[in-house]
C-alpha cells in the first residue's frame, strides 16, 4: 500500500510539474504582465520657434511604469533635451507624470497618453542673453508598446509638450511654448 501511494504521489507531483511547464510555455507576448517597467530612452525635441534656437536636439531620460489595470499605465520619470546652434541654445529638463490609456493588453500595445509637471528650461542666444525658468507642462500625445517578451519590450511615442510661464520673456515675448517631442 504505502508503494502504491509513492507510486500515486510521483504521478500526481509529474502531472502538477508538467501542468506548470505548460502553462510557463503558453505565455507569449500576448499575456498582460502587471509589474513595474522602466524605461530608458533617447529622444528628439523640436523646440517651440518662440525660442532663439529652435533646430531638432536630441536628449535622453528615464520612466519607471506601473501598470494599474490591462488598460491603464502611469509613468512617472524625466527627460533632458538640448539644441545649440551659432551662438543660440535651448535646453530643457522635463520632471512629471503620464497616464497610458492602452487599446488592447498583448504584444502590440497602442495608446494616447496625457500628463503634467514641471520643466526647467535654460535658452538664450548671443544678442538677448540667457534665461531660465520653471514653469509647469501639460503634454499629450500618442504612440505604442510591443512586448517581445512578457518582461521585454520597447516604446515609442511622439507628445506635444505645453509649458506655461508665470510671466512673459522679453524679449522673445512668450508666454507659454509647445515643443515636439518624439
Amino acid at each position: 500500500m504505502t508503494r502504491h501511494r509513492s507510486r500515486a504521489l510521483h504521478a500526481l507531483a509529474a502531472a502538477a510539474t508538467l501542468a506548470c511547464a505548460g502553462h510557463a510555455l503558453a505565455q507569449s507576448n500576448e499575456t498582460y504582465n502587471p509589474n513595474a517597467y522602466i524605461l530608458l530612452n533617447g529622444s528628439a525635441v523640436k523646440p517651440d520657434s518662440k525660442y532663439p534656437e529652435d533646430k531638432t536636439g536630441w536628449g535622453g531620460g528615464l520612466k519607471v511604469g506601473i501598470p494599474l489595470n490591462p488598460s491603464w499605465d502611469l509613468q512617472v520619470g524625466g527627460n533632458y533635451a538640448a539644441s545649440t546652434d551659432h551662438g543660440a541654445n535651448f535646453h530643457q529638463t522635463l520632471a512629471g507624470v503620464d497616464a497610458l490609456y492602452l487599446f488592447t493588453p498583448g504584444g502590440f500595445r497602442p495608446f494616447v497618453l496625457v500628463g503634467a509637471g514641471a520643466a526647467r528650461d535654460h535658452f538664450g542666444d548671443g544678442v538677448n542673453g540667457t534665461f531660465k525658468k520653471t514653469a509647469p507642462y501639460i503634454n499629450a500625445g500618442l504612440g505604442f508598446q510591443y512586448k517581445f517578451t512578457p518582461t521585454l519590450g520597447m516604446q515609442a511615442d511622439i507628445r506635444e509638450v505645453g509649458t506655461f510661464y508665470s510671466s512673459r520673456v522679453q524679449p522673445f515675448d512668450m508666454k507659454h511654448t509647445a515643443n515636439t517631442y518624439a
